[in-house]
């Protein structure tokens, strides 16, 4: 897996967890009992949070990506903020591909990560996604993007 599509995938496991990961100086609306279940679930959480916990060990003196991890955290719904923390880890894991495989490890394997990511205005159609169980899948899509006829399943 290239260390773009790590980041891509690292970002977007990690994002709705963020804001329980990361220390910030606002509460958080939401439980995180409730965004667990909106996410998928006990395993999920404790696999963006083993991720999060190395990339930030990794690159504790790495201010963009501490700080990035900061804004996201702060709204993590925002498309462009995990774009942002995608593309500057794929520029850090391009310089150490070992953490790079370590992450795509954590997360599952190569077969274990299935992201697909619309951007602005993008339109997709019979988008579907099959995976073993407890592998992640995803769907982003930017502003106005959209998507029709599509599918998530695992065995």
């Amino acid at each position: 897996m290239d260390p773009i599509s790590v980041g891509q995938a690292v970002a977007s496991i990690v994002a709705p967890f963020l804001p329980y990961l990361v220390t910030l100086k606002k509460s958080v609306d939401k439980k995180l009992e409730t965004v667990i279940e909106e996410q998928g679930g006990e395993f999920v959480f404790n696999q963006a949070k083993s991720v999060w916990t190395k990339v930030a060990d990794w690159f504790s003196d790495d201010d963009e990506i501490i700080s990035i991890g900061k804004l996201l955290a702060a709204a993590p719904e925002k498309q462009e903020r995990q774009e942002e923390l995608a593309q500057v880890l794929g520029e850090r894991l391009k310089e150490n591909p070992e953490r790079a495989d370590k992450l795509v490890e954590m997360m599952g394997g190569e077969k274990g990560v299935q992201s697909i990511i619309a951007g602005h205005h993008a339109k997709l159609t019979k988008v579907v996604q099959k995976a073993k169980a407890g592998a992640q899948q995803k769907i982003q899509l930017g502003d106005n993007a959209e998507i029709t006829d599509s599918g998530q399943y695992q065995d």
